[in-house]
């Protein structure tokens, strides 16, 4: 067959399995596989190709008829404008989480500005592929950033793009939460597990099914990990620090309330760009 023809043949059976993109995805799985932009389609889609290539596809091809996520497949997701890792059981970063990242740019800018020292340090707590640290270091090198995770899985992912990214201001360390944290930090960051448990399989087949049921469930109420985040926190942020956590879109009121009771001040909730809170912040004095 030519890469035309099993290109065409891709489309099929992803439009046929009720796949939405199923025309993008099944360019993207071929691109990914055999390095080929679409200019070399064009030049070159009516030759013949290799039957290990082939089969190799139609591999692929079936796992994006049975869902599984297109980053999975080919092993890479974007996110703030860069290339992550997200092989193996790590939750694969979304859109919605860069507004996170994007107030925690803020804020280390306003501390910059104010001249608070600049050799700022900065906690990813449930860091996942990493993106979260990550992406702050690269955006700022002259501070300190670490990432911490309970999953060998995920702290095999970020040590992965830590290299990628040539990111050598960002270490990873394996920890329940705040086991294995010693030092304190200005800002801890996090996008911790907050959906309800009975919630989980009513969710989309490529999440309940693909994302690491330990990186969605938020207990009962949703709500468990950031009661443990905020008790904890406070003991590991220097003065004047700052808490900013991803939250469920229904989630502010509760979490408001758990940070104020735990002496948080200068409680904040930003929406994300469907205008559905997104993002909590708050400062321990």
């Amino acid at each position: 067959m030519t890469l035309n023809e099993i290109l065409g043949e891709g489309r099929k059976r992803l439009q046929a399995a009720g796949i939405s993109d199923y025309v993008s995805d099944a360019w993207l799985i071929m691109s990914e596989l055999l390095g080929i932009d679409k200019s070399y389609l064009i030049l070159h889609g009516n030759e013949e190709c290799s039957k290990a290539y082939e089969e190799e596809y139609v591999v692929c091809i079936k796992r994006r008829q049975e869902h599984e996520p297109l980053q999975k497949i080919t092993g890479k997701a974007y996110f703030m404008g860069r290339e992550f890792s997200v092989r193996g059981e790590v939750l694969i970063p979304r859109f919605d989480t860069e507004i996170l990242v994007e107030e925690a740019i803020k804020e280390i800018k306003s501390r910059i500005n104010k001249c608070i020292k600049p050799d700022l340090t900065v906690l990813d707590m449930c860091c996942g592929s990493g993106c979260i640290g990550i992406s702050m270091g690269l955006e700022f090198p002259q501070i300190k950033v670490v990432c911490a995770d309970i999953s060998d899985e995920a702290i095999r992912v970020t040590n992965e793009n830590i290299g990628r990214h040539g990111a050598n201001n960002v270490q990873v360390v394996k920890s329940d939460l705040f086991e294995n944290i010693e030092e304190e930090y200005d800002i801890i960051l996090s996008n911790p597990p907050y959906i309800q448990s009975e919630v989980i399989e009513t969710l989309d087949e490529e999440v309940k099914n693909y994302d690491p049921r330990i990186a969605l469930d938020g207990g009962a109420d949703g709500l468990v990990f950031y009661r443990r985040i905020v008790d904890d926190s406070s003991k590991y942020l220097k003065a004047s620090g700052s808490l900013m956590m991803e939250i469920g879109y229904d989630e502010a009121a509760q979490v408001q309330e758990i940070m104020a009771e735990r002496g948080y001040t200068d409680l904040r909730v930003v929406k994300d760009y469907s205008k559905l809170d997104r993002v909590i912040t708050g400062r321990i004095m």
